[in-house]
């Protein structure tokens, strides 16, 4: 639901008539909604967070300027010390339609002082019946598989969207900094779906400036998008696959939300913003998607600049 004309800036579309400024404001459905107390974002009310083990003290919300008195906050998700951890961060959610129809954005940051970078972060959608509170094993198991010798149960059932960012041979990992699009089934069972290789997912060592990763599903077809050195989308997706989410999930009840993991060497991961809306109706059913800078209107892809009738 591209907004005509397109939004400037770091502004989102939202509903596909308002641009929203993503700083001060969220998208609602199709309204954009100022936050209105600067270190409580609204867009992070009724996130349940979740560790393993429980004593990791992690995750946490910090201010992003703890000198400033307007200072937004974010969510850390771990620390860059090298630990056994798996966290996560869920709310409910209702979709709107029967075809489960979403989209997801959110600004990241994973950075640290240590040589080496693990584990990333994962975006999960699932119907686990520990709700809000379903964690999974930390490193390789990014907070969401299954660590069976841990004694620690996957999140099932589950769509996972992997920003992986070490190589771990033996969960199937072809190399370092590579996005993931994997399910887990009601018996706890991962499916490869589609991975794609040498994806730059680690930002700057400094934390500055933070990048921003967009999982979207319309007409049974997941979109990975990942930028990160900023807010601008990629014109074109990292991961497209063709999935049917209805053949996963019962009804439209699920939990969305962020996983991260450390285990031998660690990084700070930080979740900067969020927002999910759960679509209405979506207009986008171009596939294969449209490549360069066309667009996808209803069923054709058409010129950037052009408005859809």
């Amino acid at each position: 639901d591209d907004c005509c004309p397109a939004c400037t800036g770091t502004d989102v579309c939202c509903g596909g008539a308002n641009c929203c400024d993503v700083t001060y404001q969220m998208c609602d459905l199709d309204t954009c909604v100022d936050v209105p107390d600067p270190c409580f974002n609204t867009e992070f009310t009724g996130f349940a967070l979740n560790s393993n083990p429980e004593s990791y003290p992690l995750p946490q919300f910090l201010e992003v300027d703890p000198d400033s008195p307007n200072s937004l906050c974010f969510l850390r998700m771990t620390t860059d010390t090298a630990e056994p951890a798996g966290t996560s961060a869920f709310i409910p959610v209702t979709l709107l339609t029967s075809e489960l129809d979403f989209s997801m954005s959110s600004g990241y940051r994973i950075f640290g002082t240590n040589d080496g970078s693990a584990d990333g972060i994962a975006f999960v959608m699932h119907q686990d019946s520990r709700g809000v509170n379903a964690v999974g094993g930390g490193g390789a198991y990014m907070g969401v598989y299954e660590h069976a010798d841990a004694g620690i149960e996957a999140i099932k059932p589950a769509i996972v969207v992997e920003f992986d960012t070490y190589e771990n041979t033996y969960v199937d990992d072809n190399g370092e900094n590579n996005i993931h699009i994997r399910y887990i089934d009601s018996d706890g069972i991962v499916t490869e779906l589609i991975e794609s290789s040498s994806i730059n997912i680690r930002t700057d060592d400094s934390g500055t400036p933070a990048g921003r990763i967009w999982v979207e599903y319309c007409n049974d077809i997941i979109r990975v998008s990942l930028n990160s050195a900023g807010d601008e989308k990629p014109p074109d997706p990292q991961l497209v696959y063709k999935f049917d989410l209805t053949s996963l999930f019962n009804g439209r009840d699920v939990f969305v939300g962020l996983t991260a993991s450390t285990w031998d060497e660690g990084d700070y991961h930080d979740i900067m913003s969020w927002t999910f809306s759960p679509w209405t109706f979506c207009t986008d059913q171009c596939f294969p998607p449209c490549t360069g800078t066309d667009k996808c209107c209803k069923d054709s892809c058409v010129a950037a600049d052009d408005c859809c009738p």
